[in-house]
């Protein structure tokens, strides 16, 4: 049965499939963040954001041609921030997206360039004519473990067609690793999420550098020796944490950082890894 695209929104909008750990997202919620980037090279008119958008009414941002500038020809990219997926095995790039008058198309492209703009890769490119919600997947394993990835929304045009995007997301299957509070004096929080309950999790860390170390899961990014920080397990959210006081006088000291979940069947699943450096 084919479904609307209003039925196909709202299954992305409860949310990522099971197993899916939301590695990166923005939603727009109070406008274009300051770490996102605009590249003009058509007239200068810039993506908009406006609080009644795609996704029942949530913020949104929006290109389309009923502006102030008559017929000059757009060509304008908006572009994220550089995105980190070193240690990451798989990737998944999602958004919702709105369509108006898709008849006057010229060129709607969701692009990944991996050297902030000197070149890029198409990976979606919109065609279809109708108009309304949808939702935009596309596979991001060939950039899985790039430490550089920068998401662009290209759009070429002179009149009619409008393009709103929203909820901007990186989904994943490993599970995702966060430090919080890494100050001298303080108690750090080591925390991985996206584990199966009941799951063995253990955090590495490197003093050494990044590696890599290939392994038959993938490549470790932590060069040996190898210190195990911390043997968990995953509780009933799926979450391991682990506190650890660091030393006043450990200011500035930069350590390198992976975790692994081990599951049942012996398989090993690997987080994102981090190169920290203590506040």
């Amino acid at each position: 049965m084919k479904r609307t695209a209003a039925a196909v929104l709202s299954l992305f909008l409860a949310g990522p499939a099971l197993g899916q750990n939301v590695f990166f997202e923005e939603g727009f919620n109070t406008g274009i963040p300051a770490t996102w980037s605009q590249v003009f090279m058509g007239f200068a008119e810039p993506w908009i954001w406006t609080s009644a958008g795609v996704t029942k009414g949530t913020p949104d941002v929006y290109y389309e041609f009923f502006c102030n500038n008559g017929l000059s020809f757009r060509n304008t990219i908006l572009r994220s921030p550089s995105i980190n997926l070193s240690g990451l095995t798989n990737a998944t790039f999602e958004c919702a997206q709105y369509q108006l008058f898709p008849l006057s198309r010229f060129y709607n492209v969701v692009k990944v360039t991996t050297n902030n703009g000197a070149s890029y890769t198409d990976l979606y490119q919109e065609t279809g004519t109708w108009s309304g919600t949808g939702v935009i997947s596309v596979n991001l394993n060939a950039y899985a473990g790039n430490p550089n990835v920068r998401l662009a929304f290209h759009y070429q045009g002179t009149v009619a067609n409008e393009w709103r995007i929203d909820d901007v997301r990186i989904l994943t299957t490993n599970p995702l690793y966060t430090i919080g509070n890494l100050a001298a004096g303080q108690t750090a929080t080591f925390t991985v999420n996206g584990a199966a309950p009941g799951n063995e999790v253990q955090i590495g860390v490197s003093f050494d550098g990044a590696g890599p170390v290939s392994t038959p899961f993938g490549n470790v990014n932590l060069t040996p020796p190898i210190h195990v920080l911390a043997y968990l397990v995953a509780g009933p959210t799926g979450q391991a944490t682990y506190s650890l006081p660091i030393p006043p006088g450990a200011q500035g000291g930069v350590f390198y950082t992976q975790a692994a979940e081990i599951n049942t069947d012996g398989t090993l699943d690997l987080s994102n890894s981090m190169v920290r450096t203590i506040q």
